[in-house]
């Protein structure tokens, strides 16, 4: 029975728009997501775990070797309009974002977040970025960049 299961999870594919959903029986869809200088939009992730307590809302990744080397988690963005595609991203293009978020009675509204734009030119092997990490004021909508770390390695706040 344990390998029929692997065989299952080895062979899952989920269509676009059909979610993976841990936890609960339908996937959630009002979860709004802005950062400083977008717009504000509701998505549904096609990626969700959702309980009760600490043990179920947890995700862990691992990585055990003999080595120096950790887990990772990596968040990427491309140019191109296509599933696979490998178009350059350029200047100021976020390349992805952590977001903290808490429920307002209706939806899941981004209370503060890191994340990370391309800044500079981008050349073979190379990623300049910049890191930001932003909060949410009382009265505002979306986090403004409150601590700024630069591909330079300067900190602005």
């Amino acid at each position: 029975m344990q390998e029929q299961h692997w065989i299952l999870l080895h062979l899952l594919f989920v269509g676009e728009g059909k979610g993976i959903v841990i936890g609960h029986s339908a996937q959630r869809s009002q979860v709004h997501l802005a950062v400083e200088g977008s717009t504000p939009t509701n998505s549904t992730p096609e990626f969700l775990i959702e309980g009760t307590g600490t043990d179920d809302s947890h995700a862990l990744i691992v990585r055990n070797s003999a080595d120096d080397e950790g887990a990772q988690l990596t968040i990427g963005s491309t140019r191109d309009g296509s599933l696979g595609g490998k178009t350059v991203v350029v200047s100021g293009d976020r390349l992805g974002t952590l977001a903290f978020s808490g429920n307002d009675g209706d939806e899941m509204i981004m209370g503060a977040a890191i994340w990370a734009k391309c800044n500079g030119t981008i050349q073979d092997v190379y990623m300049p970025s910049d890191l930001y990490l932003g909060t949410t004021a009382a009265g505002a909508y979306n986090p403004t960049a409150r601590l700024t770390i630069t591909s330079a390695g300067n900190v602005g706040i």
